[in-house]
């Protein structure tokens, strides 16, 4: 996990974080353990420490290299690596990654910071 003020992609123009925002980019290891392919979608939530919730940053495709979501986790047990951005207050000093676990109504939250 890195906080960033700008996303700098190879292949396109710089974007910058609005004023009193910060991007917070979470790079992963995914590895798929199912039977069938599956595609990563952009629903894994962010929780800061005043319980407020960010979903992935809606521009992100083209703004950072190595974009996760969308992208197809193909068996048996492939590891994809990328990134997820999202875009938070400065004041958010403290954030989780909110996962569920597939097939269940268990919440696991991963603390980034």
């Amino acid at each position: 996990m890195e906080e960033k003020q700008t996303l700098t992609p190879q292949y396109a123009s710089p974007v910058t974080a609005k004023d009193g925002t910060k991007f917070v980019v979470v790079n992963a290891d995914v590895t798929n353990i199912t039977n069938k392919p599956i595609t990563m979608e952009p629903d894994l939530v962010m929780v800061d420490s005043k319980e407020r919730e960010f979903k992935t940053y809606n521009k992100a495709i083209g703004s950072i290299d190595n974009y996760l979501d969308y992208r197809e986790c193909e068996p048996p047990s492939i590891k994809e690596n990328g990134n997820w951005v999202y875009e938070l207050p400065n004041d958010a000093i403290g954030y989780s990654l909110a996962v569920m676990k597939s097939g269940s109504n268990e919440l696991y939250l991963i603390k980034l910071k």
